[in-house]
């Protein structure tokens, strides 16, 4: 354990602004940031995923059927069901 030499009041206000920039700069700003940014970024995806339903029409296209086993679109298909 790390002690301090806190012989009079300058040192005691050093050690307690200290303690105070490492709490708040160094642990609560960011961990507060990250949750503004992490509520912002599900917001972006939840207006993203709204627009995305707002595009393909209400009952929306379901790309997935068109989708073989690698992951790849067959276009092919589609043209063949028009």
């Amino acid at each position: 354990m790390v002690t301090f030499k806190l012989d009079n009041e300058v040192d005691e206000f050093v050690h307690r602004l200290n303690f105070w920039i490492q709490a708040l700069l160094v642990k609560l700003v960011p961990c507060c940031g990250l949750t503004v940014i992490s509520v912002l970024l599900v917001r972006a995806l939840k207006i993203a995923e709204q627009r995305r339903q707002r595009l393909r029409g209400r009952e929306g296209r379901d790309d997935r059927r068109y989708k073989d086993d690698r992951g790849y679109r067959d276009d092919s298909k589609d043209m063949n069901e028009r």
